[in-house]
């Protein structure tokens, strides 16, 4: 004989992954973005600094704009931790849906990375903001050499490389039809070249940090974390069903 003991998901669950975890992992790829584009509208950026800026015009800067460089740091932090929930989530779901390609583990390390390199940037900023509340540094090229670390080499440099990396992994996986639709695989894939684009105007240029193509790593990851976040947030909810024991 048999009775109903309690109710169970029937659509619940993706392979592998719950519909509500990928609707937090959707939400929580929102935030992101919300807080990394937010924090610097908030905060003012960088300002007036450019690529040729002097130490000594960096240094003024810094000494009268400490806080605002500071909270630039923590919202860059903040936006990229909340960021990689996200990231692990999408990468989880193309595992899940596609396990016999790399796509999902190529998305999981290039975006952890990317993550990394996105929470490192700003960090020589503040710390250019901490040595001056100690009296230094005293040496313009030490200034200029952490100026150019997070002004280029690191964001658009480093960071647009592996961000382009995560883009082209679920750009294919996309287009494969495991997440969201094949169209936004291929802006993915289109906004990768861009990304990488700008990670070489970083990585080569002087002034890679402040011109309209340094910034395509950001942007492309934006619009696509935004997209994507967005249909995994209409994920549908549970239809239950009765479970049964004998």
């Amino acid at each position: 004989m048999t009775s109903p003991i309690e109710a169970v998901s029937t659509s619940d669950r993706e392979p592998g992954i719950s519909s509500g975890w990928v609707r937090t992992g959707g939400a929580l790829g929102v935030l992101a973005v919300v807080v990394l584009v937010g924090g610097p509208i908030a905060l003012g950026g960088i300002g007036s600094l450019t690529s040729s800026s002097t130490p000594a015009a960096i240094s003024s800067y810094l000494a009268s704009h400490e806080g605002s460089i500071l909270g630039l740091t923590l919202t860059t932090v903040l936006g990229t931790a909340i960021g990689l929930w996200f990231l692990a989530t999408v990468a989880r779901i193309i595992h899940e849906r596609d396990h016999d390609s790399p796509l999902g583990l190529i998305a999981l390390a290039s975006g952890a990375v990317a993550t990394a390199i996105s929470a490192f940037d700003g960090v020589t900023l503040s710390a250019l903001v901490y040595l001056h509340k100690q009296g230094g540094p005293t040496d313009p090229a030490l200034v200029r050499a952490f100026f150019d670390l997070q002004n280029g080499l690191i964001m658009p440099g480093l960071f647009g490389l592996f961000i382009a990396g995560f883009l082209v992994a679920i750009g294919v996986a996309m287009i494969r039809g495991h997440l969201a639709r094949p169209w936004v695989g291929w802006l993915a894939v289109v906004l990768a070249v861009f990304s990488s684009a700008g990670a070489a105007t970083g990585l080569f240029s002087v002034s890679g940090g402040t011109t309209i193509v340094g910034y395509s790593p950001v942007i492309s990851f934006g619009i696509v974390a935004l997209i994507t976040s967005i249909y995994m947030l209409r994920t549908p909810r549970a239809a239950t069903a009765p479970r049964y024991a004998t």
